[in-house]
C-alpha cells in the first residue's frame, strides 16, 4: 500500500539573520518496517535557504553577471525591473495581494503534479519577486525491485553519532534540496526522532564524511517546493527590503 503523507511549515524571517537551512521530517510507523530494521525510518527533506538567497543577491546586484537558474524558478512583478537584467525571469501580474498568490500557487501546483498546490498562504501587496525551487516526483531510491523498500548503495555523505542514537544518510536532488535518511539506533527511536532539530541537524551535516553505503529505505516519492519572497517598501529616498521563507512537501510511499 502507498500512502500520501503531506506536511507543510513556513517561516517570515529577517533578511539579516537568515537561516541556512528549512527542515521537515517524516516517520514511518512500526507497522510499516520492514523485517530487521528499527522500529522507525525517518527521511528529512533538507531545503537550503541559503543558496535561495544567493539567487536573489545575484537578482539584486547591478554589476553581476549571468548566472544560471537551474534548479530554480524566478516570478517577479512585471512593474519591477530587477538591477541584475541577465538573469532569467518570468513577468507576472502582481496587481494584487490575492493575484499574487494565485499566481505563485497555480505555477508551484503545475510543477508538482498538483501535490504541492499551496506554496505560499499570504502575500503582501508590495510582493515584486519569488525565488522558488520546485521538486516534482523524485524517486530518491532506483524503484528496481517490487515492494516498499529498495537499497541504496554508492558513495554518499554520512555521519554517525552514538551519542545521539543514530545514523544520517544525505542523497542529494540538487543545491537547493536534499534527501537524508536517519536510521535510528535500536531501542533509540524516540529519542533518535525528537533530537533531530534544525540546529542538531545542520551540527550534524557539517560533521558528514564520504562513505561507501549499502543499506535498505523505504521507498519514497518526493514532491517539494521552498521559496523566497521579496517585498520593497520605500520610506522618504530609501528602499526597504523584507523576505520571508518557506517550504512545503508531500511524500508518498
Amino acid at each position: 500500500m502507498r500512502a500520501l503523507l503531506i506536511f507543510c511549515v513556513s517561516a517570515a524571517l529577517l533578511h539579516a539573520a537568515i537561516s541556512k537551512n528549512g527542515y521537515l521530517k517524516l516517520r514511518l510507523p512500526h507497522r510499516n518496517s520492514p523485517p530487521g530494521s528499527s522500529n522507525i525510518v525517518i527521511v528529512i527533506v533538507a531545503f537550503s535557504l541559503r543558496s535561495l538567497d544567493a539567487v536573489y543577491q545575484d537578482l539584486s546586484n547591478p554589476d553581476g553577471v549571468e548566472v544560471t537558474t537551474e534548479g530554480v524558478t524566478i516570478l517577479v512583478n512585471e512593474t519591477w525591473s530587477p538591477p541584475n537584467p541577465k538573469i532569467s525571469v518570468i513577468n507576472q501580474d502582481f496587481s494584487s495581494p490575492d493575484v499574487t498568490k494565485n499566481i505563485i500557487n497555480s505555477f508551484a501546483s503545475s510543477m508538482t503534479s498538483g501535490q504541492i498546490d499551496t506554496l505560499v498562504d499570504k502575500v503582501g501587496q508590495n510582493t515584486v519577486a519569488i525565488i522558488m525551487s520546485l521538486v516534482d516526483a523524485w524517486k530518491v531510491l532506483p524503484e528496481v525491485s517490487k515492494g516498499w523498500t529498495a537499497q541504496l548503495s554508492g558513495d554518499y555523505n554520512v555521519v554517525e553519532d552514538k551519542g545521539l542514537g543514530g545514523t544520517l544518510i544525505e542523497v542529494p536532488n540538487n543545491e537547493f534540496m536534499s534527501a537524508i535518511f536517519a536510521k535510528p539506533d535500536p531501542g533509540r527511536e524516540k529519542e533518535f526522532y525528537e533530537n533531530l532539530v534544525p540546529e542538531t541537524i545542520d551540527t550534524l551535516r557539517e560533521s558528514m564524511t564520504r562513505r561507501s553505503v549499502t543499506e535498505e529505505f523505504p521507498k519514497v516519492t518526493l514532491y517539494a517546493g521552498s521559496y523566497e519572497l521579496v517585498e520593497t517598501f520605500s520610506v522618504g529616498n530609501h528602499i526597504y527590503t523584507s523576505t520571508k521563507y518557506g517550504y512545503k512537501m508531500a511524500a508518498s510511499f
